[in-house]
């Protein structure tokens, strides 16, 4: 199940993490799963911390690959 997907007027990394901070982590409840890629934003101090102080598990996805999506 998808608890939250980001909203698509995010473009900035201030704003990124204001809205996992009002957004994402309000949800997040012990022993839930946070994936997400490999994307500079989502690597921004404090967005980890947040995530695991909930009790939720971060994972990020395996950089792209050309092995895995061959053309």
């Amino acid at each position: 199940e998808v608890l939250f997907k980001l909203p698509s007027e995010v473009r900035s990394i201030k704003t990124l993490s204001g809205v996992f901070a009002l957004r994402l982590a309000p949800r997040l409840q012990e022993g839930d799963i946070v994936v997400m890629d490999n994307l500079v934003s989502n690597k921004v101090v404090g967005v980890a911390d947040l995530i695991n102080s909930a009790g939720a598990e971060l994972f990020y996805l395996p950089p792209y690959s050309l092995d895995f999506d061959p053309i």
